[in-house]
């Protein structure tokens, strides 16, 4: 799916979600769309079999971290599954600033959190 197709079905929810973690919405649609093959699916399971699903990708320990498991985000809509990706960018480490869509993204992937 094209980022702004993605971005065209729940506007509000990737600008306010953007706008919590402090970065631009082309930053969350470029980070989440790399995460999810481009899918833009909440129940994306991990390509390489690692047990994370979600927008960003979230390992079980960091879903227990946040009181849900992946299954959970599985089953949660885009807008739902948002929320989580704002928790998980307000945990300890993994706040901005950001400089750019790359540092942002190597939060995504090596936080301080987990």
């Amino acid at each position: 799916m094209h980022p702004i197709t993605a971005y065209n079905l729940h506007p509000q929810a990737w600008d306010n979600a953007a706008h919590r973690i402090g970065v631009d919405v082309t930053w969350l649609l470029t980070v989440c769309g790399f995460e999810t093959g481009h899918s833009f699916n909440p129940a994306q399971q991990n390509f390489a079999g690692s047990g994370a699903t979600g927008l960003i990708q979230f390992m079980p320990s960091t879903a227990q971290l946040l009181g849900t498991t992946t299954a959970a985000l599985a089953s949660m809509t885009v807008p739902q599954q948002l929320e989580y990706v704002v928790a998980y960018f307000q945990l300890p480490g993994n706040g901005a600033p950001y400089n750019d869509v790359g540092s942002w993204k190597y939060a995504t992937t090596y936080s301080n959190c987990c």
